[in-house]
């Protein structure tokens, strides 16, 4: 699934970007998303940090 990112927590995320999202994860009691971000790498960022933009691709899994 994509989401925009709505709060940029380091160098490799840029406000209002779209970004792939592989996995969605329990982060000490919180929902996580794992982000594919610009350094080409996967991250666990705050699911606040973004908004799902391509809810249609999460759907299908």
């Amino acid at each position: 699934m994509k989401a925009k990112c709505l709060v940029a927590l380091n160098i490799d995320l840029v406000v209002g970007n779209i970004y792939e999202v592989i996995g969605i994860e329990d982060f000490f009691g919180r929902k996580a998303y794992r982000v594919i971000d610009d350094s080409g790498e996967d991250y666990l960022y705050s699911a606040k940090c973004f908004e799902i933009v391509d809810w249609q691709e999460a759907l299908k899994k």
